[in-house]
């Protein structure tokens, strides 16, 4: 089976752990990672997509792309991997008009200015931001493309550092409630995913074996940022989607 794996700097530790020699037998994998928040943007003419936007960045094992494109019928698969919005960071946190901080409708802190939103207002937010990239044209572009197994990895929550990192943003934001708002954001975050893509696709939620609690664990995280992983991560990613193919 011949599967493309699409997707922004997310996809990167996939494109990690097959350099490391990640394999399954029966599978030959092309990939293209174009990092970007509005990334991957593609176009489609004539059964062929290529990729569009900013490409300074953009990484593949497939020669020539820009030009000749990459032809559907060649595959019987596109995992399209990064999908979501990116998670708080120790900049975000702190920045009160932030779509984290406005998704804590559920929370009051005596003496804390805690943003109040309502969950239906935030819901819409988080829609609109998630739109914004190029994941759901490119869905929808897949999805008319018969005999084409789709699926859809989500953007990892972010490292469990961050709840040490951004300590101090976090006690004056929530208080001793800030797992609580964490606990909103994500499931809020998670319940729009699922509303966006709908029937489209099949979506591989984040394994319970790489978290810890609400983030994903130190182990499976890089040690010099919040909200990109390894290749342990990009390795379990790929144990995944091979299994999915079999279901």
């Amino acid at each position: 089976m011949k599967c493309l794996i699409l997707g922004n700097s997310h996809a990167s530790v996939l494109q990690l752990a097959l350099r490391e020699g990640w394999s399954q037998p029966g599978l030959d994998l092309d990939i293209v990672v174009i990092p970007g928040r509005t990334q991957p943007v593609m176009r489609l003419a004539e059964g062929r997509i290529y990729p569009a936007g900013n490409l300074k960045h953009m990484r593949s094992n497939v020669e020539d792309l820009r030009s000749n494109g990459l032809d559907l019928a060649a595959y019987q698969a596109v995992w399209l991997v990064g999908f979501g919005l990116n998670g708080p960071s120790t900049l975000t946190l702190a920045d009160g008009s932030h779509a984290f901080a406005r998704a804590c409708h559920g929370i009051s802190v005596d003496g804390l200015a805690v943003p109040q939103v309502s969950r239906q207002v935030m819901a819409g937010i988080l829609a609109h931001d998630i739109s914004s990239s190029g994941f759901l044209p490119v869905m929808q572009s897949l999805t008319g493309q018969p005999d084409l197994a789709l699926r859809v990895v989500l953007r990892p929550r972010p490292s469990v550092r961050l709840l040490t990192a951004a300590q101090a943003e976090l006690q004056a934001l929530y208080g001793d409630q800030a797992e609580t708002a964490l606990g909103i954001y994500f499931a809020l975050h998670d319940e729009v995913v699922a509303t966006l893509i709908g029937t489209s696709a099949p979506v591989l939620w984040q394994s319970p074996q790489t978290m810890d609690g609400l983030f994903t664990a130190a182990p499976f995280t890089q040690s010099g940022g919040f909200l990109h992983m390894n290749s342990a991560y990009g390795k379990v990613v790929l144990d995944q989607l091979a299994a999915s193919m079999l279901c």
